[in-house]
């Protein structure tokens, strides 16, 4: 054992090739199979990555080179190509898609889907993600080991130069099963160009063949039989890591890695770096045993992440209703908006780079549930949000005061901690705010100032923001009331363009988002600034049957009830599906049944459903 951890040392302190590079085995307009290469993105361990069309679909492809010499033998190449067919059979939303396995002039390559976006290590370069973005994090590269290691298929060098977090926010490992062949290679860790950001990463510990020593497990050290406890190993590296912003062993020799890593002394509890719930710091040291019997199972892994996520702790009980009838889902509903997940993590990585965000849908589509019971509690979970809510009304700047000065009057709308909400047109007799702005403005003011110049409320918001050592979030609901209850066009302008040019940045603490039905898209683009900030529309379409009836029984699901037979669901969908105002409809009805429900047997019943006579008879 001794001998086989101070060989695999001596393959870690190889090094870097002082040698000039070679010059790119492709060059631009090369033809592989049906793949015309474009261009080249980047060089890794294992080889070269470009991108290319694909001549007979259209869409762009990363094409990834492997080098001959880390393979050897023509049975390591043909083992090689056998289990990257098996990787290619993966249709996992959290897996990089494998379109292609093949071989072009004696070198392996796959056809890969091109990702634009950042590997995890970027992001925690630029910033370590809070402890339920981890949470989240680690739940999808456990959804994704769940599916690899049920086809028999091992990682054996995650780590996150090997997690892409792309512009749809939808995370992806990558590299599955390609570690199993290669021996000895010594080049930088993440640089094989499969996200298209160019700036590389640091410095870290090269990798080797059979893994990058920071996230290896001992097994892997004293180079024995690798199992699924090796990847579920480097998982647990990463989620501490990312709880802890270090690692385990913060050493970067590999002699001294090596030797922390199979000692008989357990890994250091990561709540010695940081407050962590009780039930985290249990998941990572069991993930972190050097036993790896000790160490759970992918699937078991994966049930423990999500019962930690938000979405699994609903706010209410067995004897509420999960329904809120015709009103849209607010912040209390959160765990209860189901049906918009893809739609909420595009969103909020859209929202990490995009200072103004236009949500655009039909009436009827939930908009203002997305933002509020979806969007909304997302980006808290990432940072501190001082979260402005309005609704434009007659007087829209006097409606955006009232969001942001301080008023002693019954009744506050704030939904937690740093919001402020502002549910429909304000008037001079009804004002809701939470936060008070320098303490000087007062609401009539504060009005006059932003109505006169069109610069003034991005000063307010960087205020708050710094006094507050917050983020804000203005959400503006309802845009078209600015073009149905204001007439004078002076004032659209002046409110479209104080809205946009509120936040102007990337590295801005400030965000704005305004929901608008989509048929008053045109009628916004007001100015050159205001056209602009509708170049990065999120669209919110009103869900298909298959979505609402998802969404149907999640929602009783999730306080322990559910509906007495299949058909009944499929009935109360197809009553609603294709209307204009279908969300509202099923909930409405939904809501109705609730009342009548059956709490002995915590049933939905078709009885009450008949009773009431359909959702149309709810309506009457």
């Amino acid at each position: 054992m001794r001998t086989h951890l101070h060989e695999t040392v001596q393959s870690a302190r190889g090094g870097v090739s002082s040698a000039p590079p070679a010059a790119p085995l492709l060059s631009p307009g090369t033809l592989v199979e049906h793949f015309r290469i474009m261009r080249l993105l980047g060089r890794g361990g294992m080889g070269e990555t470009y991108l290319a069309r694909d001549s007979k679909l259209g869409r762009r492809t990363a094409i990834k080179m492997i080098r001959n010499e880390l393979l050897g033998s023509r049975e390591a190449v043909a083992g090689f190509v056998r289990e990257a067919r098996t990787t290619a059979r993966f249709n996992h939303p959290h897996i990089v898609t494998v379109y292609a396995v093949g071989d072009y002039d004696g070198f392996p390559y796959l056809a890969l889907e091109y990702l634009e976006g950042q590997t995890l290590r970027q992001r925690i370069e630029e910033r370590f993600p809070s402890l339920q973005e981890s949470l989240r994090i680690a739940h999808a590269v456990a959804q994704a080991l769940v599916e690899a290691h049920a086809h028999g298929v091992l990682h054996r060098d995650l780590k996150p130069e090997n997690v892409i977090i792309p512009a749809d926010g939808r995370l992806r490992v990558l590299d599955f099963g390609l570690a199993q062949k290669l021996e000895g290679s010594e080049a930088e860790p993440g640089r094989d160009g499969l996200s298209s950001t160019l700036p590389p990463p640091s410095e870290r510990p090269g990798t080797l063949g059979f893994g990058t020593p920071a996230y290896m497990a001992p097994e892997q050290w004293h180079r024995v039989e690798c199992t699924d406890k090796t990847d579920i190993w480097a998982l647990g590296v990463i989620l501490y890591e990312l709880c802890a912003g270090r690692l385990p062993y913060e050493v970067y020799d590999p002699l001294e890695m090596g030797i922390a890593v199979c000692s008989e002394s357990p890994v250091p509890p990561v709540d010695e770096h940081c407050e962590l719930p009780a039930e985290v710091s249990e998941l990572i040291s069991k993930c972190l045993s050097k036993a790896p019997d000790q160490r759970p199972k992918a699937d078991q892994l994966a049930r423990a992440l999500a019962e930690m996520l938000p979405a699994a702790r609903s706010t209410l009980s067995a004897e509420q209703s999960p329904y809120p009838g015709l009103l849209p889902f607010t912040e209390r509903y959160a765990s209860l908006l189901f049906g918009r997940d893809e739609e909420i993590s595009a969103f909020v990585e859209l929202a990490r780079t995009q200072p103004v965000l236009p949500v655009v849908g039909p009436s009827g589509a939930g908009k203002t549930s997305f933002m509020q019971a979806g969007v909304i509690p997302r980006m808290r979970e990432q940072n501190s949000w001082v979260v402005l809510r309005m609704r434009p009304g007659a007087r829209p700047f006097f409606a955006l005061a009232a969001c942001m000065v301080e008023r002693e009057t019954q009744g506050s709308f704030g939904v937690g901690r740093h919001v402020l909400d502002v549910d429909g047109p304000v008037s001079e007799e009804r004002e809701s705010v939470d936060v008070q702005v320098d303490g000087v403005h007062d609401q009539r003011s504060l009005a006059a100032q932003l109505a006169a110049s069109v610069g003034q409320l991005a000063l307010e918001l960087r205020a708050m923001a710094e006094a507050r050592q917050s983020r804000v979030l203005l959400v503006v609901e309802q845009l078209e009331e600015l073009f149905t209850l204001v007439d004078d066009e002076r004032t659209q302008r002046a409110f479209m363009e104080s809205i946009c040019r509120a936040a102007d940045d990337a590295f801005d603490p400030v965000r704005v988002v305004f929901t608008v039905r989509d048929d008053f898209l045109g009628r916004l683009a007001t100015s050159q600034l205001t056209r602009s900030a509708l170049r990065q529309l999120t669209v919110i379409r009103r869900p298909d049957a298959e979505r609402l009836e998802e969404i149907v029984r999640k929602q009783v699901a999730a306080v322990g009830y559910q509906y007495e037979d299949t058909e009944l669901v499929r009935q109360i969908v197809s009553e609603v599906s294709g209307e204009p105002a279908c969300l509202p409809l099923l909930q409405f009805a939904s809501q109705l049944m609730w009342e009548q429900r059956d709490k002995l047997h915590c049933l939905l019943t078709r009885a009450a459903y008949e009773r009431m006579g359909g959702v149309a008879g709810a309506l009457r």
